[in-house]
């Protein structure tokens, strides 16, 4: 909606590359996942949410953590009357170590 001739993306692109640093590491997970919403579920930002939302934010969480569980993992889920059993998950994934694999994403630390 401005006016004039919009610039070339890779003038951008070229400038970041020279004088910007996007990221020291490489972009991947660095903790099991099933953690990492545990500690999202705890965060401030969820505590602060309307309690009519945080149940359904939690619920999503939890359920997009479970989906990058290996699939040996996810099927062996606790089930407590069709309903995943989060404490059990929780306590699995502070015994258990998963790490990230470049080629096939989370797995148990001793799985190479």
């Amino acid at each position: 909606m401005g006016s004039g001739t919009p610039e070339e993306p890779r003038s951008h692109i070229q400038y970041v590359r020279r004088h910007c640093v996007i990221r020291d590491g490489p972009l991947q997970p660095s903790r099991d996942p099933i953690l990492t919403a545990q500690q999202l579920i705890e965060s401030p930002l969820v505590a602060r949410m309307p309690e009519r939302d945080r149940g359904f934010a939690i619920s999503d969480i939890r359920n997009q953590a479970i989906q990058l569980l290996p699939e040996e993992r996810r099927v062996d889920l606790p089930m407590r009357q069709k309903e995943m059993d989060w404490h059990e998950v929780l306590k699995r994934a502070q015994a258990e170590r998963l790490v990230w694999y470049e080629s096939d994403g989370f797995h148990r630390a001793n799985k190479k």
